[in-house]
């Protein structure tokens, strides 16, 4: 996970983090010639990991995305290398994958790493509300922009702690227009009720009322 300040030392070989990352991601190592898998190994607390006594060549790693925390998704990498940082976001959020980097005998290499963010946010929401009406509850939100938005999922809670989902809406995918939706509960019978709604990225955003 990276910061404003992630890394101590002057040169490449002495930098390590200093700054808390996400622990328990899972990283394969392969061999770039053969696209083998070598090994694997998982981070530590404080997102660091490691591999040791490597033979001289080129090799890259995978993070594996599948064992993030929920929430969390890759932003990217930092910009080593020779390819765009844009053609390295999209390469990290699809396949996890870093470029290739060359071990000659002796050199340490710390460059292969990725970025986290939390909770990444697909929706800009400017409005949601529910209202009582002909013995149902009706949901409305309303959204300025949409990125990567597969869709909404509604749900519901009597003690605003346990919910369960009611329905779903499609999203727009990518969108800057105003864009209004609605949803019914005809299933009510007490005097009040929590709703919440998850909009589908590649993590969760989540609004309650």
């Amino acid at each position: 996970m990276q910061d404003g300040e992630t890394t101590n030392g002057e040169t490449l070989s002495e930098q390590t983090n200093t700054t808390n990352g996400v622990a328990g991601v899972k990283v394969i190592l392969y061999n770039a010639s053969t696209n083998q898998s070598i090994g694997y190994n998982t981070t530590d607390a404080m997102g660091d990991y490691v591999f040791t006594d490597l033979t001289p060549g080129n090799y890259y790693v995978q993070f594996d995305l599948s064992t993030l925390p929920g929430g969390y998704m890759p932003t990217g990498t930092n910009t080593d290398g020779d390819q765009t940082i844009q053609e390295k976001v999209m390469r990290m959020v699809l396949t996890g994958r870093r470029h290739f980097v060359s071990i000659t005998a002796g050199q340490q290499n710390y460059s292969l790493d990725m970025g986290i963010i939390i909770n990444p946010l697909p929706v800009e929401l400017t409005l949601f509300e529910g209202y009582g009406k002909d013995c149902k509850v009706e949901l409305r939100w309303v959204t300025e922009s949409e990125k990567y938005n597969k869709g909404f999922v509604v749900e519901k809670s009597i003690d605003g702690i346990n919910y369960y989902p009611i329905g779903e809406k499609a999203g727009n995918i990518n969108s800057t227009a105003k864009l209004e939706y609605t949803l019914s509960d005809d299933k009510v019978a007490l005097s009040g009720y929590y709703y919440r709604f998850e909009a589908d990225r590649f993590g969760w955003y989540r609004n309650d009322i």
